[in-house]
């Protein structure tokens, strides 16, 4: 069912404003105004306040998509990628996720300020799309990995991973290259899955 014309160009003047957002939020970060924006989208303040309150409301609208975009990623193939041995599985994972956020001006700006943002919602929904993964992949593989708390497990490992790869891709100049972040990363989950959940 096709939706009606005004709905369309609705939908299609909220994602030209996000990704204003995006390439304003990557010039300005957290000194970006709802008039940076307008600007950026080339439509009015009024036109932009149509469909966005403030700032915040942008911002919001930018990390969900970021969010949804990252649950793309890791639910492409997931029955493939449920049959692959845990580093394999984590390290495919996080490698895409780095790559869809170092290739977007937007999510790497949300990555550097990404405790400054007051954009709970958003945030919860990607880590509850992503805790789902990880607990279907022990799930999955439970004759070989049965954690004594699944969810105490899954939570570690979500933010673990999170917080070290946003602190990684918040500075203007890291100590080390991001595959050997990925390594590093994979090497220590993988060692935490093993010690807490072996069968």
């Amino acid at each position: 069912m096709r939706k009606p014309p005004q709905q369309q160009r609705s939908q299609v003047m909220v994602q030209n404003l996000i990704e204003a957002t995006a390439r304003a939020f990557d010039r300005r970060g957290l000194h970006l105004t709802t008039r940076d924006v307008a600007e950026e989208a080339g439509v009015s303040v009024g036109s932009l306040y149509q469909y966005f309150k403030n700032k915040d409301e942008l911002l919001a609208g930018l990390v969900s998509r970021m969010a949804a975009d990252v649950s793309l990623v890791v639910m492409r193939n997931l029955p493939q990628r449920l049959a692959l041995d845990y580093p394999t599985f984590y390290k495919s994972c996080l490698l895409e996720i780095v790559a869809l956020v170092s290739d977007n001006p937007g999510y790497r700006a949300v990555a550097r300020h990404w405790h400054e943002l007051s954009t709970v919602q958003a945030v919860q929904t990607a880590e509850q799309q992503l805790m789902e993964v990880a607990r279907q992949y022990m799930l999955h593989h439970h004759n070989e990995y049965q954690p004594r708390d699944l969810q105490v497990s899954v939570f570690v490992g979500y933010n673990s991973t999170v917080y070290t790869v946003m602190r990684y891709l918040s500075l203007p100049h890291p100590p080390f290259g991001i595959d050997r972040l990925v390594n590093e990363l994979t090497e220590m989950m993988s060692a935490y899955a093993e010690r807490n959940g072996k069968a």
